[in-house]
């Protein structure tokens, strides 16, 4: 069986869209070619996020841009007139074609109707009925971005999940999961988004372990198949798993311990501003100088 269709439920996408999906705007305009808007301006974002995600993917189209009515062929080097509904390429980018279902743990699970490739639904289970519905990917990538950005700001909700989001947050977000094709794509968008900077994971670990990251470090972390946040604060690190929906605590001497337990491999720092270092660590805690 090709491994695109194995029904695995994870947060790095499982279904490569590319082969069926034309480029576009993040709410299904296309841009940057003739007579179009510029592509740093496509679509209204429904939140930072989106507008971060949709700029990083004007920047470099994957595809040719086409001119209205028309869409790259599969091999992405002439445009096609649009094919018939139930056919062809997808158009990537619409929220027309997501719908948000029934939502009962704090990260759910972005479905495709493979039937057409042209229907989504966020749903915490199978959507049922008689469609062919296969999982396309979970949102543990982007709630980390967003629990990060909160926790910079305060204390976020506990359990922090999808459903603390309004409808039209959510679309934008599995818009985000669709444009997604691997773990790098994630990673740089985690970039992007906290303005921070991809470290490796050895790095991450001797910086906390030898010198410190100051108060209010952002880590995002990740897998091939999932995705966690890190917060450094005083007396130790804050953990955020979007599976729970929780955040737990323990001691920086553990880091490592964490880290590998989990195999997590790619990382994104955004180091805190203001805060200070550990001048040596006591008991697994920071000695702040």
């Amino acid at each position: 069986m090709n491994r695109r269709w194995q029904g695995i439920t994870s947060c790095v996408l499982v279904v490569n869209l590319l082969a069926f999906t034309a480029w576009g705007g993040m709410d299904g305009s296309q841009c940057g070619g003739k007579g179009q808007a510029p592509c740093t301006v496509c679509g209204d974002a429904p939140s930072f996020i989106i507008a971060a995600e949709a700029a990083a993917q004007c920047k470099e189209p994957a595809e040719p841009m086409c001119e209205p009515g028309l869409v790259p062929n599969k091999e992405g080097n002439r445009c096609d007139e649009v094919p018939p509904p139930g056919g062809g390429l997808v158009r990537r980018g619409s929220d027309s074609n997501i719908s948000v279902g029934k939502i009962s743990t704090s990260n759910p699970t972005l479905w495709i109707n493979i039937a057409t490739f042209a229907a989504y639904i966020i749903s915490t289970s199978h959507p049922g009925g008689n469609d062919p519905w296969i999982p396309v990917n979970q949102f543990c990538s982007v709630l980390t971005l967003e629990w990060l950005r909160a926790r910079n700001q305060g204390q976020p909700p506990q359990p922090y999940g999808l459903s603390r989001f309004s409808a039209q947050e959510q679309i934008g977000m599995a818009q985000m999961l669709i444009n997604y094709n691997s773990l790098n794509d994630q990673t740089t968008t985690a970039a992007n988004v906290l303005g921070g900077t991809v470290v490796d994971r050895e790095t991450v670990i001797n910086t906390l372990e030898l010198n410190g990251y100051p108060e209010g470090t952002q880590i995002w972390a990740g897998n091939d198949v999932h995705v966690v946040g890190f917060y450094v604060r005083q007396g130790g690190i804050e953990l955020y798993d979007s599976n729970t929906g929780d955040t737990t605590s323990f001691p920086t001497n553990r880091f490592r311990q964490e880290v590998e337990q989990r195999g997590l491999n790619s990382f994104v720092v955004r180091e805190g501003v203001g805060g200070k270092k550990c001048g040596g660590w006591k008991g697994g805690c920071c000695v702040i100088c």
